[in-house]
Parts: structure tokens; C-alpha cells; sequence
């Protein structure tokens, strides 16, 4: 899903500033990716922000060099590291939240 959304034709999209659906987007798409990557690996929430921006940059790239009208966009970086941030930290919250009921119901 999110390789289908970042090689949509660049002429398809508008162009985008710093707090637009886009980023929201990105932010929600990355936030999820973390939150999937903790239910795998849940102690490792540095090296999912390290490998997630590494994600969202090489994304950036292939955006930029393949023929379908997108540029590298270093605010749509900031907004998938700001979504794995985010994720990185409600999903320890969640986790404990759901033991908590687990345990309750015993």
C-alpha cells in the first residue's frame, strides 16, 4: 500500500506544503508502519526510527529518480520520521494498556 501511494504519478498530486493531507498521510502511514513493527519486535523502537527514516528517504529518492513526475521532498521526511516518532512512542502505551486489561480479566 505504501509503494502504491509514492509512485502515483507526480502529475496526479498537487503540490504540497508543510501541513496538508500529504503529510498527514505520511505521518499516519509511517505511524502505523511503527506501530506493525512493534507488535514483531517491540523492544526495538531506536532501531525501527532508524530503519523507518531510512525507509522514508530511499522513498524519497526512488521518487525522485523515476519518470513519474515526483521530486525528493524533505518535508515529506520530517513528516514520516514524525509519524514513526510518534508510533514508536503510543505503541509501548498500548501494549501495557492491553496487558492491563488481559490481566483485569483474569
Amino acid at each position: 500500500m505504501l509503494i502504491i501511494g509514492f509512485s502515483l504519478p507526480g502529475q496526479s498530486l498537487q503540490r504540497f506544503s508543510m501541513f496538508t493531507p500529504d503529510k498527514i498521510w505520511h505521518v499516519g502511514s509511517f505511524l502505523i508502519l511503527a506501530l506493525l513493527w512493534l507488535r514483531v519486535y517491540p523492544t526495538a523502537g531506536i532501531r525501527i526510527l532508524l530503519y523507518g527514516a531510512l525507509f522514508g528517504i530511499l522513498t524519497e529518492v526512488y521518487q525522485h529518480v523515476m519518470p513519474i513526475g515526483r521530486t525528493f521532498d524533505p518535508f515529506d521526511v520530517v513528516a514520516d520520521v514524525g509519524g514513526l516518532l510518534v508510533g514508536t512512542q503510543i505503541g509501548p502505551l498500548l501494549s501495557r494498556i492491553k496487558k492491563t486489561r488481559a490481566a483485569e480479566q483474569l
